[in-house]
């Protein structure tokens, strides 16, 4: 689905990525680990052209994204779920929803409305006359995600999904992904717990220091003891 090859980009003058590679098959669930600051968000945000790459490819279905625009690329099937979350706290969980949504590119595939929202994220249905102000960490990171979903993606590039978290909720949030994944999104999960990504991930990237350091399945993490020792916080 898409193929990153040898992606530079910069804040600055400060050189963040060098030269990044991977690729995700359509129906996925990857997981890209690494500790802070190695350059995974930055990643993400290459993808949707929040940062503009200074070099390398990004191929979307054989569509180069790179150069693009924001929206340019979130309209040809690519959503976007931010760390911060950034739900609108003064409006109600509808009207949040309501905002993300969008034509879907893909007549083939099944809309995302709101009963279909309703329908996997329960929880909203509940709360959908309260205001963003007044839910849980758990239920804005649920929102967030279902309002990206009403973009009507075939990806979803979803940041740090389980930061600030309790245990509980995590487990919550790693679930309503897991549904995610079964509706037939593909999902590229940046994590920084270790352990909350292996329950949910077919495929493992790890970064360290803006490069790609692994690549495998969860049989091959779990067997290179010096690789997580050396780059991730388990």
């Amino acid at each position: 689905m898409i193929a990153v090859k040898d992606l530079h980009s910069y804040y600055g003058k400060s050189h963040i990525l060098h030269g990044v590679s991977f690729e995700l098959k359509e129906g996925e669930l990857v997981s890209l680990l690494g500790r802070n600051g190695v350059g995974k968000s930055t990643t993400l945000k290459s993808l949707m052209g929040m940062v503009r790459p200074a070099e390398g490819s990004i191929l979307f279905d054989g569509q180069e994204l790179a150069g693009r625009r924001s929206h340019e690329i979130a309209r040809l099937g690519i959503g976007y779920v931010p760390e911060e979350r950034r739900i609108f706290r003064s409006l109600s969980v509808e009207e949040n929803l309501l905002i993300g949504c969008k034509r879907s590119v893909d007549a083939s595939r099944e809309p995302w409305t709101l009963e279909r929202v309703y329908e996997t994220f329960p929880r909203l249905r509940e709360r959908r006359g309260n205001k963003g102000i007044h839910l849980s960490g758990g239920e804005q990171q649920m929102l967030t995600v279902a309002r990206t979903l009403m973009g009507n993606p075939r990806l979803i590039l979803v940041d740090e999904p389980t930061e600030g978290l309790a245990p509980l909720i995590v487990t919550g949030v790693l679930e309503m992904l897991a549904n995610v994944r079964r509706s037939g999104v593909t999902v590229l999960m940046v994590e920084q717990n270790f352990k909350a990504a292996v329950k949910l991930a077919d495929r493992f990237y790890i970064m360290a220091k803006g490069q790609m350091v692994f690549e495998g399945d969860m049989a091959a993490l779990l067997a290179a003891e010096e690789v997580r020792k050396n780059f991730l916080e388990v």
